[in-house]
């Protein structure tokens, strides 16, 4: 919500055109006129500018006071439109004022009241063969409204691949396609044009598609029951409430307005309908419609541009937080292999104590206590091997730690299914030759060096011997 004062809003119309202001606040030219007139504050009347430009010079109004003090703070609802597309609506405003195409005489008849609603498509039908002089791409839209039939409010739709979607009384048909002609004829010297696509015709501008529909206002008009609704009335009244009727309100019907509306999902505060007045017809407004065009376009790509954005800031958070998802997984593992270093270091320091203990000089002596050294001293070697820096740098290979941070960031990352392999401290048998290690158990790593019998070979000779 942004909020202004009466006075400031004042300033603001006065010092530059509606367009631009009404696209500051995130509305469209008729938007901030009504608040305008809402709050008493006069606008610059048609042609102001052109003549300010042209060196003219006006004094300017002062803004009365208001009776209601509420009206002297304004709130408007919505975002500001990008710089972008302020810009866009501006050029296209001022470069569409001096060509747009006049208004031909077909566009000022009025539709005729008594006009019936079934003698139209066969008019319709009868000029179809000689429609040489409209616009080629029209003829999709023009068959598949001679073809539609009225619906139940008087109105035929043009629907379909390659049309124009169009919802009008059948008397204004040829209104509507004429005035579609003379607008595609003058969009075409502006650079636009209208694109068949599977679905239906789409008008491209700056190789944007803006899907736009022509539509007749429906007239309403006060029902008039018929004897057979009055009957029902008159048969189920009693059951429903009193103002109950078995009949519409309303009676809709075409009214003879045209109304051009740019589909869009959503506010952008930018104006999408252009209806006609009792002084503007649909052929007065093509240079403002075709601005709009042009403005939805740069809006579209304005959206387009934010959201790659978005996209590639969501990537790289997302990378970061991968990346620092894996230090923290790599900073554990780092972790948990020096905790086991830790650990055989204060196992290694006990052991070293009880080997103190036991080899004292006044120490009794026994040959349960003489094998215990024995057994000491075999686990200090077994411990001095898993805490050499040959075994170390083996195990934190084999355990896929490495402690060089640039290093191991610039591994690739793990597949989702990779389970990290087991971090331990291991003796290794190393192969000179071969260029590798491999792993053994305590059994095997001191059976290897002597430093225990074959436990095996003695088995398998008593054995022989019993």
């Amino acid at each position: 919500m942004t909020r202004i004062s009466r006075q400031e809003l004042f300033e603001k119309v006065w010092a530059a055109p509606v367009s631009k202001v009404a696209a500051e606040f995130g509305l469209s030219d008729n938007g901030l006129r009504k608040i305008c007139g809402r709050h008493d504050i006069p606008l610059p009347s048609r042609g102001y500018w052109a003549q300010v430009h042209a060196g003219r010079v006006f004094p300017r109004p002062t803004l009365r006071q208001v009776k209601h003090s509420s009206l002297e703070e304004i709130a408007f609802e919505g975002a500001p439109l990008p710089p972008l597309v302020v810009a866009a609506l501006t050029e296209a405003k001022e470069r569409l004022a001096t060509v747009v195409p006049k208004s031909p005489e077909q566009n000022a008849v009025e539709v005729p009241p008594s006009a019936s609603a079934d003698d139209a498509p066969q008019s319709a039908e009868s000029e179809l063969s000689d429609s040489s002089a409209e616009h080629p791409k029209l003829m999709p839209t023009r068959k598949a409204l001679v073809r539609a039939k009225p619906d139940g409010r008087g109105f035929v739709h043009a629907e379909g691949r390659g049309v124009l979607p169009v919802v009008v009384g059948p008397h204004s048909i040829e209104r509507a396609l004429d005035w579609l002609g003379q607008f595609l004829r003058f969009a075409e010297t502006q650079g636009a044009r209208l694109d068949r696509k599977e679905e239906r015709a789409i008008f491209i501008v700056d190789e944007e598609e803006i899907a736009f529909r022509i539509e007749e206002k429906p007239e309403r008009t006060p029902h008039t029951p018929t004897s057979a609704q009055l009957a029902e009335k008159a048969k189920w009244g009693h059951i429903y409430s009193a103002s109950w009727t078995p009949w519409p309100k309303y009676d809709h019907s075409p009214s003879g307005k045209l109304s051009l509306v740019i589909e869009v999902h959503g506010a952008s505060g930018l104006r999408s309908t252009f209806s006609e007045t009792a002084t503007r017809s649909l052929a007065d407004m093509s240079g403002d419609f075709l601005a709009a065009c042009i403005t939805r376009a740069a809006l579209i790509k304005d959206n387009r541009r934010k959201a790659e954005i978005a996209r590639m800031e969501a990537e790289a958070a997302q990378r970061r937080r991968e990346r620092v998802k894996a230090f923290e997984q790599r900073e554990e593992r780092r972790e948990r292999f020096v905790e086991l270093i830790a650990d055989k270091l204060q196992e290694r320091a006990r052991l070293c104590a009880v080997l103190e203990h036991a080899e004292q000089p006044s120490a009794e002596k026994s040959g349960r206590l003489d094998t215990m050294v024995a057994w000491v001293r075999r686990r200090l070697t077994e411990l001095d091997a898993l805490l050499s820096p040959t075994f170390l740098d083996i195990s934190a290979r084999n355990a896929k730690i490495d402690f060089d941070e640039a290093r191991a960031a610039a591994r690739p990352t793990e597949p989702s299914w990779y389970y990290p392999r087991a971090i331990e401290l291991q003796l290794w048998r190393i192969d000179e030759e071969a260029g590798n290690a491999h792993s053994q158990g305590p059994y095997e790593w001191c059976r290897d060096r002597g430093l225990i019998a074959d436990v095996e070979e003695r088995l398998e000779t008593a054995a022989g011997e019993d």
